[in-house]
């Protein structure tokens, strides 16, 4: 497995070798938006050039999960990849190629804002509620 850290250290990437598996998360364990990612194919070194698909899969934080896939041409040019709006509040992304012949570069993504728990929310509508009240019974 060969792991990669981005400078200041905010980022994890590990990889490994078969069947091409790459996941993706953030050092401090935040969520995070992933929005696009440039996608190459290298395959085209080869006697035979074939497709490949790279499929992620997020696990969103508070449960469940969102997949997308992408098929890259045959050129060995980068291409710009844009994730679907169910790309938030992410914890890790994995993903896999079905050929060890891609290449990925500038991952773009986003913090994630957090959701405030329903008794958070409760807790400010009543302060605002009392302060209502008081400005009210001030003005008489």
């Amino acid at each position: 497995m060969l792991t990669l850290l981005t400078t200041p250290a905010r980022w994890h990437c590990s990889i490994t070798t078969d069947p091409g598996v790459t996941t993706l998360v953030q050092d401090n364990g935040n969520p995070f938006t992933l929005n696009s990612i440039y996608l190459a194919n290298l395959e085209l070194q080869s006697a035979v050039a074939l497709s490949d698909t790279v499929e992620f899969t997020g696990n969103v934080q508070g449960g469940g999960t969102v997949t997308q896939s992408f098929t890259l041409s045959l050129s060995d040019a980068l291409q710009t990849f844009t994730f679907g709006p169910g790309f938030t509040n992410l914890l890790p992304v994995t993903f896999v190629q079905d050929g060890l012949t891609s290449q990925f570069d500038n991952i773009v993504v986003g913090t994630s804002s957090a959701v405030p728990e329903p008794g958070t929310v409760a807790l400010l509508v009543g302060m605002m509620s009392v302060g209502g009240i008081v400005l009210r019974r001030g003005r008489r």
